[in-house]
């Protein structure tokens, strides 16, 4: 009875880790991910990819610094002091070095807020005008009109959704994934080595194979489709499918035409 009193606390301790982890995959894949393209074209990739990395760091060094502080005696006040600071630094240094690395000549070009193509969410946006759009009203973001429509409107989705989405949802997700999986192996003292290991396997076992797709999203596809782009055998379909496209990974030609298909 103990062994599987045991076994249902570890699988809910894995259970709880993957749904943190699935729940921080779609929140970055809809406000920092999407559209990223469009962040690219008009300020460069370098800074987009420095001020994204660095917001996702000004969150996990912080929140690992702050556990490591409480588990050692610290008092939880300075703890969290000393980390929101370490975060406060952090995201200033990130957004400073993206603004540094910005394409000037793709900033002349575009003629936009260079500030807000950088930390807006630009997804999201996309999102809540397809959402909020009507066939007779042609529903546009950032504007004053459409924006205290959608504050007021009980059945449109305002622009908090998108601020949400992308900076106040992750990071809360972030931190509690780093929290449970620390009380879970430190705090708690009922799961054995074993145990622990195994929610570890399991764990880096989801966060491999999601990254293996999005490194390699024609794993999803059908090599069938490929057209032209595949040479004949089992190499040649192996080569399509373990070909990384991250410019355009979802394009691909089908059989018999000449038009490109694209998520787009």
């Amino acid at each position: 009875k103990q062994w599987y009193q045991r076994r249902v606390a570890i699988t809910a301790g894995i259970r709880t880790w993957i749904l943190f982890y699935l729940g921080l995959l779609q929140c970055i894949a809809v406000g920092w991910v999407y559209k990223i393209d469009r962040q690219f074209r008009r300020v460069g990739r370098a800074a987009v990819l420095v001020y994204n990395i660095g917001c996702f760091l000004a969150v996990l060094i912080p929140t690992i610094v702050g556990l490591v502080l409480t588990s050692n005696g610290h008092a939880t006040v300075k703890s969290c002091i000393i980390a929101f600071a370490l975060s406060g630094a952090l995201l200033i240094g990130s957004v400073v070095s993206a603004y540094i690395l910005m394409d000037k000549d793709k900033v002349r070009k575009t003629k936009r807020n260079s500030f807000w193509t950088l930390v807006g969410w630009h997804g999201a946006d996309n999102l809540r005008k397809m959402i909020n759009s009507t066939p007779t009203n042609r529903w546009a973001p950032n504007s004053f009109n459409s924006e205290f429509d959608s504050f007021l409107s009980p059945v449109r989705v305002s622009i908090f959704f998108g601020f949400c989405i992308k900076y106040i949802i992750p990071g809360c997700l972030l931190v509690l994934l780093c929290s449970n999986m620390h009380d879970t192996s430190f705090g708690s003292g009922i799961y054995t080595d074993g145990q622990l290991c195994l929610g570890y396997f399991v764990f880096a076992f989801v966060v491999f194979f999601t990254v293996l797709l999005f490194i390699y999203p024609r794993l999803l596809s059908n090599p069938a489709e490929a057209g032209d782009d595949m040479e004949d055998g089992i190499i040649g379909k192996l080569d399509w499918v373990f070909t990384a496209r991250f410019d355009k990974p979802f394009v691909y030609r089908r059989q018999n035409s000449s038009h490109f298909l694209s998520p787009e």
